[in-house]
């Protein structure tokens, strides 16, 4: 986990601009080529612009919020009112943020590290907690998808047919269910490692594999499929039609690709001068965008996202390996990726394995504190009543008393029951609400061991490393399970990234960045206003319309 201690290791902003560009590299740009045929090229191109200028003004929003809210709401309370006088009456926003620049040298002891963390301070506790959740679904089922890449692409190969690489429906789920049951154990294993240090190979070889190899070998088979005689050419036919019905799909995926809003406070988190993060998040993203949509256009126009005039169908390039020429070629990227995607799994989850045991941790620890108090308050009712507590028990006494006197007016067991459940009503209560303990002469005793020790009094075990392999054991399965039940890849980043990452991505930074600028009494500019308001109405339109449309899109495709 990520802390300010002194072993903290804070990074360059050149290294930080390498991290963060290399973390943004994900199964979502697999599937760009064949998106893109479900709008056109010139539209696709139009709007993938638009959505890589979005996801980085969202992340701006997010640094900004984060800026603000270390200079001005986590600062002593002397230093802001300091500000706010040499701020006078002027609610200049540039202004406020110079002049408060030396105050943020100060440590202090919150941490903003995650995106539940400056949840937790602009929005509360409640919206933080929801925010954690996101980000743990998000990150399962990011880690989904990459189960769902490595079927596409091994299941050709494992299971190849002698005649043709079609399979019937259930041939299909037969061969992916018998690649989960190989899968499962491997993934149970990989979610084991424990530290994030442990994985920095894993990432590196992730990264050589999709820039090298996959971007390498799709611009490569492009160029051969264009290059190619007229009579044998591959390209689509549909390459500049404007298909608006395509939008909805083509949104949500272009979200899933692009979006890195999980990973932009982390790498600000780690940087050595935060005033350049803003800098370093938005020209990786722009970069970013740049390179995965020549990759995206290059692939299509290459014939490698099917299509009409490809001689194959969208199905059969779902995801790029699946297409690339020669097929020799196509065998090596397609091992090659799923090794890469197998082995990035616990990367994935590391966030959410992390955040899952601390909340297990959390909440063992707080069940095993309300323990204890209760064993106080039993112990010391305990010895109030055996040391002294003539007082507390004259009105019991009194009552037993009354109970048996009134007993010798008795004439019917009727009236003996009705008098006996009254008078051991308060006696019962008390057997109800401590099952273990006994009662001897009117005093209330825990049952104890042979050796004095207390059952009932024993703390409650706390969460810890031992029981980890679990809550590991059981995400590897269903990350496995739903992995192997997808069919389409496109289908499965569509909906996700027209809901999930685009309610994180589009409506939370807006919300985060506009709570930090109230709190903090700085005035947000006109431009930004708009700019929120474009932000969250997009993001709504597609939660709702693009989140039907690839939710019908999926059901259909399962």
């Amino acid at each position: 986990m990520t802390n300010d201690g002194a072993n903290s290791r804070k990074v360059s902003s050149s290294k930080a601009f390498l991290t963060f560009f290399k973390s943004l590299f994900g199964a979502g740009l697999l599937s760009l080529p064949n998106v893109l045929g479900k709008v056109g090229l010139p539209l696709g191109i139009i709007l993938y612009t638009l959505v890589a200028s979005g996801c980085t003004v969202t992340c701006f929003m997010l640094v900004e919020a984060r800026d603000v809210t270390e200079r001005f709401l986590l600062l002593p309370q002397q230093q802001r009112q300091s500000y706010q006088k040499q701020q006078g009456e002027s609610n200049d926003e540039e202004a406020c943020i110079e002049k408060s620049k030396e105050g943020t040298k100060q440590k202090n002891h919150y941490h903003l590290v995650t995106y539940g963390d400056l949840a937790s301070i602009l929005l509360g506790p409640w919206m933080a907690s929801l925010t954690r959740w996101i980000i743990i679904v998000l990150n399962f089922l990011f880690s989904a998808g990459l189960v769902i890449v490595i079927c596409e692409n091994i299941v050709p190969i494992l299971f190849r047919t002698s005649s043709s690489r079609l399979y019937t429906e259930e041939e299909e789920m037969d061969h992916r269910r018998t690649l989960g049951y190989i899968l499962f154990p491997i993934i149970s294993v990989a979610l084991q490692i424990p530290w994030l240090q442990d994985m920095w190979i894993i990432s590196a070889l992730g990264l050589l594999v999709y820039t090298v190899g996959v971007m390498g070998s799709t611009i490569y088979s492009s160029f051969l499929t264009i290059t190619s005689a007229s009579s044998l050419s591959m390209t689509p036919t549909d390459l500049w039609q404007w298909k608006w019905n395509g939008i909805p799909s083509f949104l949500g995926s272009a979200v899933y690709a692009m979006e890195g809003i999980n990973l932009t406070l982390p790498t600000v988190h780690s940087m050595e001068d935060k005033s350049k993060s803003a800098h370093v998040i938005c020209s990786a993203l722009l970069t970013y965008g740049a390179v995965t949509l020549s990759f995206a256009s290059v692939g299509y126009a290459g014939g490698l996202g099917g299509g009409p005039g490809t001689m194959r169908t969208k199905g059969e390039c779902d995801v790029v390996t699946n297409c690339i020429i020669p097929e020799e070629l196509q065998i090596v990227m397609q091992i090659a990726l799923s090794l890469a995607l197998l082995l990035s799994i616990p990367v994935m989850m590391y966030p959410t394995t992390e955040m899952l045991e601390v909340m297990l941790t959390d909440y063992y620890s707080q069940q095993s504190s309300q323990h204890r108090e209760q064993k106080n308050i039993r112990q010391q009712e305990q010895q109030h009543i055996q040391y002294g507590s003539v007082d507390s028990t004259l009105e019991e006494r009194q009552h037993f008393k009354h109970s048996e006197i009134s007993m010798s007016n008795v004439d019917s067991n009727d009236d003996f029951d009705m008098i006996s459940n009254k008078t051991f009503k308060h006696t019962d209560n008390i057997v109800k609400e401590n099952p273990h303990s006994v009662i001897t002469n009117s005093i209330i005793l825990d049952c104890s061991t042979d050796n004095g020790s207390n059952n009932d009094c024993n703390d409650i075990e706390p969460y810890s490393q031992e029981k980890s392999w679990k809550l590991r054991l059981l995400l590897s399965f269903f990350i496995t399970l739903l992995g192997c039940s997808t069919k389409s890849f496109t289908l499965f980043s569509s909906f996700v990234g027209a809901v999930g990452l685009t309610f994180a991505g589009f409506i939370l930074p807006p919300l985060l960045y506009y709570q930090s600028m109230i709190k903090a009494n700085i005035n947000i500019h006109w431009y930004m206003r708009l700019l929120m308001g474009m932000l969250v109405g997009f993001g709504l339109w597609n939660m709702t319309i693009g989140g039907v449309s690839s939710f019908l899109d999926l059901i259909h495709g399962l």
